[in-house]
């Protein structure tokens, strides 16, 4: 088992640094963080990645300290098929089963629930067949 940041909803992160729709509270906390933030965004932004399965980006979480590993469910059902796991289920934060790309656009993060393929004979013995005796 294991969870990924939702690529889908990626695009609802907004711009990091606005204060729009904020109540005045947390407006002044926000402002005072802010230099915090911004020298953290500033020094992380170059090292963002927007590749065709999966995409680096440095948000909110950690005071814009990290980057985050966003992917899409088909590109991670891909990747885990790749290393030899079988998807068995997908599930938002709330529990609901995602098939798919944007069954839970809404949703930050999903959990991934994986199992190891059964190696075939043909594959075990591949090996075998092309070494010495």
């Amino acid at each position: 088992m294991m969870s990924t940041h939702n690529r889908d909803y990626a695009p609802r992160l907004g711009e990091p640094l606005q204060l729009r729709g904020q109540s005045a509270l947390r407006m002044a906390k926000t402002l005072v963080r802010m230099p915090r933030w911004q020298r953290n965004r500033r020094r992380l932004l170059p090292l963002e990645r927007n590749e065709r399965g999966y995409a680096i980006l440095n948000d909110i979480s950690h005071d814009f300290s990290a980057l985050h590993y966003y992917i899409w469910h088909d590109a991670q059902e891909q990747q885990l098929a790749e290393h030899g796991f079988e998807l068995e289920e997908c599930l938002d934060l709330q529990g609901h089963r995602s098939e798919r790309d944007h069954d839970a656009a809404d949703c930050p993060e999903l959990d991934y629930i994986a199992r190891r393929r059964e190696r075939s004979h043909d594959s075990r013995t591949m090996l075998e067949r092309h070494s010495p005796a």
